[in-house]
């Protein structure tokens, strides 16, 4: 038979066992509640260690400056121009109205041939070639002269895939005549299946 000295020694290991168990029960408890915010923290230092890449700058589109009354007016009698001679404008935008020499590209339908049409202020000096071009496009620009870009298409090339690189031809306003400052490609490699 136990002796009261012998059950309580026993009660009290038991006791002892129980309160081991509910601290190391409270232990892990607090260490799950820890854990993600320390994790968080050491990534949050580990982000402090490490630069940061800056953005690059956010390229912002370059505004047409606004038009001026007699600007527009002039602007609306090159469209009415090319309207008269069955073209309609390509780009609006290619018009610098601020040059003494000004461009628009003309088609006759969408994703048509094109033509360029020259104005010096009001007045209609004319087309860069006496045919139309695929895919023409205005190149740079400045007061007195505009470069114009022809794809060039060698025989055999499909109508989507010209094979013989880019011509660039400068036109020049000398304020008596308009004149290229190169070779303007012949009209079969300046589209598709002619020649």
């Amino acid at each position: 038979m136990r002796t009261r000295g012998g059950v309580r020694r026993w009660a009290a290991r038991i006791v002892a066992l129980l309160a081991t168990a509910a601290l190391l029960g409270v232990g892990v408890a607090i260490a799950a509640m820890v854990r993600p915010d320390s994790e968080s923290n050491a990534n949050d230092q580990a982000a402090r260690r490490t630069p940061t890449p800056t953005p690059a700058p956010h390229k912002t589109k370059k505004r047409a400056p606004h038009l001026t009354r007699s600007q527009r007016a002039a602007r609306s009698a090159a469209v009415a121009q090319l309207r008269r001679r069955g073209y309609r404008p390509v780009r609006v935008a290619d018009w610098h109205a601020r040059q003494t020499l000004r461009v628009l590209l003309g088609a006759r339908s969408k994703g048509g041939l094109r033509q360029a049409f020259f104005f010096a202020g009001r007045r209609y000096l004319g087309t860069d070639a006496t045919t139309p071009t695929a895919r023409l496009r205005v190149g740079r620009q400045s007061a007195r002269t505009i470069t114009l870009v022809y794809p060039i298409w060698r025989r055999g090339d499909k109508a989507c895939c010209p094979h013989g690189g880019t011509a660039r031809v400068r036109f020049h306003w000398d304020g008596a005549r308009l004149m290229p400052q190169g070779a303007i490609p012949a009209a079969d490699a300046r589209r598709p299946g002619v020649g």
